[in-house]
């Protein structure tokens, strides 16, 4: 595992924002996806599946999910208008009519995704965050990150039970982690978009109006943003657990100086170095990481 040779990773640019998407390692498919629209929208999206599918499942998976939502962005997104949450309400709309046209059996619908939205104006930043993306926004005097972590408190002792098991060095081929990852899917899918739970895009498109949305002032001299960055968990692996940054500080710093592709490469780099998992402790060896940062206004 360890002598693997990691593909290269191509960055994309598109006006002020620079984008860097690969797939985990060992997959061809990418579930996740990064989009622009403009010189002043972007997003992150990372799509989520059932890793112990069954024959209930339909034939539609998180990489069909992220890619069909990320087309109704595309188009929701032009509208520079409205209110962002209810951009995203559209698009999970339009990915769910398509769903339920194409599907032959559409009860069973395991994929979602997670998304991290900006859109940037001369005077102002708004954002939206649903799921576990994160955004990054740096000024002068800090970097602040905003994410949605509530997926994560589902199942908090199953979560514990899989990593304290790597730790006590059973890895990746541990007998009991079928069962762990199982009961940790079906906690997830029971709580999915209920208010006891966590929200994220799936099949019921009211999900945007629980994203976490704000507008900021990004013009005034105590409160300028000077970059952001969105990226998909994978790509949060290079703070933790990996430690490659210490901080989000120094992270922002990695990205903006050495670019997003260089940062994805040190976390492939770092999962090569420990397949087991025992070193770091992970729910999955590798995983899909996206990261688009976004240089300012300057």
């Amino acid at each position: 595992m360890s002598e693997e040779v990691l593909d290269p990773i191509p960055e994309v640019h598109a006006g002020p924002f620079v984008s860097a998407s690969a797939p985990a390692i060992g997959r061809v498919e990418n579930e996740d996806l990064t989009g622009t629209v403009g010189d002043n929208t972007a997003w992150v999206l990372d799509g989520a599946d059932d890793p112990l599918a069954d024959r209930r499942r339909c034939t539609h998976g998180a990489a069909w999910y992220v890619r069909t939502l990320h087309q109704a962005l595309g188009q929701s997104l032009t509208d520079d208008q409205e209110a962002l949450n209810v951009l995203l309400q559209r698009a999970i709309q339009y990915t769910r009519d398509v769903h339920d046209t194409e599907c032959e059996n559409p009860t069973h619908r395991k994929p979602s995704a997670a998304i991290a939205i900006i859109r940037c104006h001369p005077r102002s930043i708004e954002y939206l965050v649903l799921g576990d993306a994160s955004l990054l926004l740096e000024s002068s005097s800090s970097v602040i990150r905003i994410t949605d972590q509530r997926m994560h408190q589902v199942a908090s002792d199953v979560r514990h039970a899989i990593i304290h098991r790597l730790r006590q060095g059973h890895g990746y081929d541990d007998p009991e982690r079928p069962r762990l990852l199982r009961e940790l899917v079906e906690q997830e899918q029971r709580a999915r978009n209920k208010a006891t739970g966590y929200s994220i895009a799936a099949y019921d498109p009211t999900a945007a109006f629980d994203s976490v949305t704000e507008t900021v002032d990004a013009s005034d001299s105590t409160t300028r943003i000077d970059r952001a960055v969105l990226l998909s968990d994978g790509a949060e692996r290079a703070v933790s657990p990996f430690g490659i940054c210490p901080d989000w500080i120094n992270f922002m710093k990695v990205v903006s100086t050495e670019g997003p592709a260089v940062c994805i490469k040190r976390i492939r780099e770092a999962e090569l170095l420990d397949p087991s998992g025992k070193r770091q402790p992970r729910t999955k060896f590798s995983d899909d990481a996206s990261i688009t940062l976004w240089n300012g206004n300057s």
